[in-house]
């Protein structure tokens, strides 16, 4: 059995493999090995709208489709 592994991205559109660093970080979660899923806890948000920013979205789940490409990809926040 493994724990989580917590993941975010940073201002510079990098997905680092710790946990958040706080108002910096464009998108963060975490990777269950234990039934291949990522799990996304904090969307990237449109300052103006205060909707999911479709763009970032975009970038956030190519990297997480790169860094682990057979998972299930949900978000806790919808």
């Amino acid at each position: 059995m493994f724990s989580p592994q917590n993941w975010h991205i940073n201002d510079l559109n990098d997905l680092v493999l710790q946990p958040g660093t706080g108002q910096q970080d464009c998108a963060r979660g975490y990777y269950d090995p234990d039934h291949n899923e990522v799990v996304i806890t904090l969307e990237a948000l449109n300052r103006r709208t205060r909707r999911i920013d479709r763009a970032v979205h975009r970038l956030v789940m190519g990297r997480l489709r790169n860094r682990w490409p057979t998972s299930y990809i949900r978000s806790e926040t919808e």
